[in-house]
């Protein structure tokens, strides 16, 4: 992915409000769909780890760790407010965890799949991966 767009990364604000039965419905109505279908059709059916970028409120994770239990799902959040409310959650408490992938200690070579729904457009110039 390579993008020249220049903005100013800030994620202060997201969910400071609370999380709105809105923000539920709209998420996860809006994703559940192609989230279902990914997990369904195009993950490999071998098991593995799999890891969501700006996972938001979780939605993804539950859904893979209720539908494909055989992978060992996680996300990470940059919001503070969505990670604290993600443990109340059912198939959430402790899979959703706040900051950047690049701090979270995950060995490389350590994980299977990374995703990242909804975020390509918070990164500010984001570049292709080395090698």
């Amino acid at each position: 992915m390579y993008s020249s767009f220049d903005q100013v990364q800030d994620y202060d604000g997201y969910w400071d409000a609370g999380v709105s039965e809105v923000d539920l419905r709209f998420w996860d109505d809006a994703h559940r769909a192609v989230h279902h279908d990914f997990l369904d059709h195009h993950l490999p059916a071998r098991p593995g780890r799999m890891v969501d970028v700006g996972c938001g409120l979780g939605h993804f994770v539950a859904a893979a760790r209720a539908r494909r239990p055989d992978w060992d799902t996680s996300g990470y959040e940059l919001s503070a407010p969505a990670v604290a409310w993600a443990p109340a959650e059912p198939g959430l408490a402790g899979f959703v965890h706040e900051g950047r992938l690049e701090d979270s200690g995950l060995e490389p070579g350590s994980v299977d799949v990374v995703t990242m729904w909804d975020g390509s457009e918070h990164l500010s110039r984001p570049q292709p991966p080395p090698g």
